[in-house]
């Protein structure tokens, strides 16, 4: 049993095991390693202290110390027990989990300052036409229609499912992290 200055953990983890962030408690439910949105990322346990264990994350060079609260352990392969992982559903859900929550971030930076990045960009282009200026939420959407007007001239092609799936979860980390969310 580990133990921690709230009490003890019934989660003795090990060195390798697979665990995900589910939260933080008496927070915004966020964990943020260098702007990389990490909630329900899976990682492994790279070291194990009393009341918290370091833990490399899936597509993230660094490893962090999470409280053991803020942990959950996971199978390895796990997406959903009530979903079979090899249904279409699940297989477009699981390509666009792997675009968000790869290395695009090292390139581009998270998706909020990339959309906000944009945002300005059409904003300077387009502000003698604007009431309103442009926000990262806003590019999110805009990206969203695209891909909804790609849909309408092939609603075959499963790239456009794959890529409206991931821009609208980056669409709602933008409101989270500028506190629209409800």
């Amino acid at each position: 049993m580990i133990k921690s200055s709230e009490g003890q953990f019934d989660k003795p983890f090990k060195v390798g095991d697979r665990v995900r962030f589910i939260g933080q408690r008496g927070s915004q439910d966020v964990f943020r390693d260098r702007g990389l949105f990490m909630m329900r990322t899976p990682g492994t346990v790279q070291e194990v202290g009393e009341a918290a264990c370091s833990v490399k994350f899936d597509g993230v060079a660094r490893t962090k110390a999470c409280s053991y609260h803020n942990l959950e352990a996971v199978h390895e392969g796990y997406k959903n027990d009530n979903l079979p992982s090899d249904s279409p559903r699940a297989k477009v859900l699981q390509e666009a989990e792997s675009l968000i929550t790869g290395d695009r971030n090292a390139s581009y930076g998270t998706p909020t300052q990339n959309f906000q990045n944009t945002a300005d960009l059409l904003n300077v282009q387009f502000g003698h036409k604007l009431k309103e200026r442009f926000t990262a939420t806003d590019v999110a959407m805009i990206m969203i229609q695209l891909k909804m007007a790609r849909l309408i001239a092939s609603p075959d092609k499963r790239d456009n499912w794959v890529d409206l799936a991931g821009y609208a979860a980056c669409g709602f980390e933008t409101t989270e992290e500028r506190g629209e969310s409800e």
